[in-house]
């Protein structure tokens, strides 16, 4: 057997809490709801997506808490973190012991452990950062907010109307992601593509209405072409409905050579 990474993980709770659960793991924590399956939807519970994680929430008849049994959940800012569970009224639990980072604990509405870990960009992603005036590019996509990306996208981007929160959540694992901050404000996106040898294709480049012109498009895509990942490679591609001129002028896209020799499975 050659096992590959977890692909969900999953928590019990009461049958009748979807609500309190979706307050708790959508409005404190950030996870994204994604539809259940069709066959699966009428046992109750719920699933939630982030950057890198899947967790399902499954009704337990008679349920009982898991008070030592947990998940643990990276953040970006674990006193930050500490902070929004306060507000939230939620319990937190310092158990004072060192072992080698930073973490705390609390519960979720039904009293099942939460274990909240302090880390910085995944291990190996090298995330290089730029930084002009007030606006910061960064490569950590553990930084993403996916409560701005997932609408602006869906919502706002002409190319991605209508897509789904979890198509969009994996298709960030499976990129290279570019945010761009306005004083740790998320205001832009663009992801990449890559097998960071031969080939990469740029796509949902986007910045937030109220932060055009101030030139962050020109700049993110100059930005990205710099990644010492994406050096070199042979073929680097892009689609445009109309900003020819932008990855031209700063990126150095140009026509696609021999289209002849192109094909594509596009499924609408």
């Amino acid at each position: 057997m050659q096992v590959n990474g977890f692909h969900h993980v999953q928590v019990l709770i009461p049958e009748g809490g979807e609500d309190p659960a979706r307050a708790f793991y959508g409005g404190v924590l950030g996870l994204v709801e994604i539809d259940k399956p069709a066959d699966l939807a009428a046992r109750g519970g719920c699933w939630f997506a982030g950057v890198g994680m899947a967790l399902h929430l499954g009704v337990e008849r008679p349920f009982v808490p898991a008070t030592k049994a947990h998940v643990a959940i990276g953040v970006a800012d674990l006193d930050a973190a500490r902070v929004e569970l306060g507000a939230a009224g939620r319990p937190i639990i310092d158990d004072g012991l060192d072992v080698g980072f930073r973490r705390l604990y609390t519960e979720d509405p039904f009293g099942n452990r939460i274990e909240l870990v302090e880390r910085s960009a995944r291990s190996g992603s090298s995330p290089s950062i730029a930084v002009r005036e007030e606006f910061e590019i960064s490569t950590d996509s553990e930084r993403l907010d996916l409560a701005w990306l997932i609408p602006a996208l869906s919502e706002r981007a002409y190319w991605a109307l209508g897509r789904q929160a979890e198509t969009i959540v994996r298709s960030i694992a499976g990129s290279i992601c570019f945010g761009v901050y306005a004083h740790d404000r998320q205001v832009g996106f663009a992801r990449v593509v890559t097998d960071q040898a031969t080939f990469a294709w740029l796509c949902d480049v986007f910045i937030d209405e109220a932060y055009r012109g101030h030139g962050l498009g020109a700049w993110l895509v100059e930005v990205i072409v710099a990644e010492p990942r994406l050096s070199g490679l042979r073929r680097f591609l892009l689609a445009t409905r109309d900003a020819h001129e932008l990855y031209r002028s700063h990126g150095g896209f140009g026509p696609l050579p021999n289209p002849d020799r192109w094909m594509a499975r596009v499924a609408e």
